[in-house]
């Protein structure tokens, strides 16, 4: 009898669950189709000052972007984020051009960064990683912690199993992702990855290469329909 009460109170939190993030989920589907496309998400530490030499290419990284036409999200909360939620609105001219995506929960960690020009907050990480990975043409990843490595590894398995289509990947910052690129390089000796996989990969301190490399995917983005992406 325990056992039974025990699984229909499992139902009944899923089904709990399911009716609290549906609408989150239509919600935030709905705003993020009504951002201009293309679309580039920003990844990165949230813990860095605003004197971070990161923290300042990434401002330079989301104006950048904006001005060449490409709308930025992020993860909405302090540091890597801010600074390129910033900087895309100081490009913006007043239009909505970036947007956040938060997890209820984090805000006395990560409170919502002043720049946000939209904000969806869910309750789920897996919908946050859901809309800062499906809706985007390329990703620019600053150094950062566990976090940035899961989203990072986490859109590697994507494209690595075809569950999305393969896009642009650029980490900033050189000295900082050298020891990674070379775990990836062993990894691709002995075995373990492909190195077609690999090559999703591409590291450098040079942001206007990793804009070039967002602009050439979105060139493509451009001329397809709302709702496809590039494969």
């Amino acid at each position: 009898m325990k056992l039974f009460f025990e699984r229909i109170w499992g139902v009944i939190r899923s089904s709990w669950s399911l009716l609290r993030v549906l609408p989150q989920w239509i919600v935030g589907t709905w705003k993020l189709m009504r951002l201009k496309r293309p679309i580039v998400t920003v990844f990165g530490g949230k813990r860095l000052g605003n004197a971070s030499m990161y923290e300042k290419l990434a401002f330079e990284m989301g104006q950048k972007l904006v001005t060449a036409n490409i709308s930025v999200i992020t993860g909405g909360g302090p540091g890597v984020m801010r600074a390129a939620n910033c900087g895309a609105a100081a490009a913006s001219n007043g239009a909505i051009r970036s947007m956040g995506i938060g997890v209820n929960g984090l805000n006395i960690d990560e409170p919502v960064n002043e720049c946000v020009q939209e904000y969806q907050l869910t309750d789920y990480f897996a919908v946050r990683k859901h809309f800062l990975t499906f809706y985007s043409s390329g990703f620019i990843i600053f150094p950062g912690g566990f976090g940035t490595l899961d989203e990072l590894f986490e859109i590697l398995v994507l494209m690595q199993t075809n569950k999305r289509p393969e896009a642009p990947i650029v980490l900033v910052g050189r000295a900082y992702w050298e020891p990674l690129l070379s775990w990836v390089e062993k990894s691709v000796k002995e075995g373990f990855v492909p190195q077609v996989h690999a090559d999703f990969i591409t590291i450098t301190d040079d942001i206007d290469e990793a804009l070039a490399q967002m602009v050439m995917t979105c060139k493509k983005v451009r001329r397809l329909p709302m709702g496809k992406t590039v494969s």
